[in-house]
């Protein structure tokens, strides 16, 4: 008998592929950010300007990382403080995974 995983709530909405590729130009390197040890972020801003950073993971060929990347979305779309920058989406396409998250672009206080 195959137990069958529930999946969780993710509370930020998903993006086409299509549309990640429109808003980084194909991940051309005029979106490109910077270049990490889990992947490669791109800065753009989405529809209504809210600039945001899309980090494109490094491909990860196991059969389970696209649910496992989902239950990690999952999780951290559902923490809210104030000292968190947010996810504000994800894009799951074959072997790509992309999480989308708010920028830091404003300081609440000034630094002294």
């Amino acid at each position: 008998m195959m137990v069958q995983k529930e999946s969780l709530p993710i509370e930020v909405p998903p993006l086409s592929l299509d549309e990640v590729k429109e808003k980084t130009q194909n991940f051309g390197s005029n979106a490109l950010f910077a270049e990490g040890s889990y992947g490669i972020v791109y800065y753009t801003t989405l529809n209504g300007g809210v600039p945001v950073a899309l980090k494109k993971l490094d491909v990860v060929l196991e059969a389970e990382s696209d649910a496992e990347f989902l239950s990690q979305v999952s999780m951290v779309s559902r923490l809210k403080h104030e000292n968190l920058i947010q996810v504000l989406g994800f894009c799951v396409d074959a072997n790509l995974c992309i999480m989308i998250r708010d920028t830091l672009t404003i300081l609440k206080e000034p630094l002294l």
